[in-house]
């Protein structure tokens, strides 16, 4: 069967923002977010971008800003990734020159 519209023409309209794990995480140390995190990096790293969810509102209590920025760098050790999610996509995204 033929594909149509935006798959066929391989455009990607969907973009992910890595943020707010502590609304879905049910692991200690947002444990089961590394996998979700890494298969996006592996099938869509260009339609990725990085959101803290400061001040996080109904979850204060529970997560501070730089935890959750830490987790990137343990999901996406390499540099390139990381530049990618945090600079290269949102400028590609929201047409920073």
């Amino acid at each position: 069967m033929a594909q149509s519209g935006a798959l066929a023409a391989r455009r990607i309209r969907c973009w992910v923002k890595l943020t707010g794990i502590y609304r879905f995480s049910t692991a200690p140390n947002f444990a089961d977010v590394k996998p979700i995190a890494q298969t996006l990096m592996d099938k869509v790293p260009g339609q990725l971008i990085w959101g803290s969810d400061f001040p996080h509102l109904s979850f204060h209590d529970c997560v501070g800003t730089i935890q959750p920025y830490n987790m990137l760098g343990e999901w996406a050790p390499d540099n390139g990734m990381r530049k990618r999610i945090l600079a290269d996509n949102p400028a590609r995204l929201f047409g920073f020159k």
